[in-house]
């Protein structure tokens, strides 16, 4: 796996649309994602929410990862589309 970033004390991110045809134009890899570790989001119920850290990933991530689901399905890259969520259940 080849990890394909820029510098983060610059705080310079590619942008989804940037991956979106990195992906559709490289030739060189079978496939890509797409990943961001370095994001904050709110987990609980109500009141009852703390920060928790979180990586988004692109719906062709485990996929990319050759893993397969014990139960139900991965998301994959037909969820990529805005307002799309994943939701995590245990």
């Amino acid at each position: 796996m080849i990890s394909l970033g820029l510098n983060r004390k610059a705080n310079h991110d590619f942008c989804y649309p940037f991956y979106k045809n990195l992906a559709a134009t490289q030739q060189v890899f079978s496939s890509i994602y797409a990943a961001d570790d370095n994001t904050k989001m709110n987990l609980g119920a109500a009141k009852d929410t703390q920060k928790v850290n979180v990586q988004m990933v692109s719906g062709d991530f485990f996929s990319v990862l050759g893993v397969v689901p014990l139960a139900g399905r991965f998301i994959e890259a037909s969820d990529d589309k805005p307002g799309n969520a994943a939701q995590l259940r245990w």
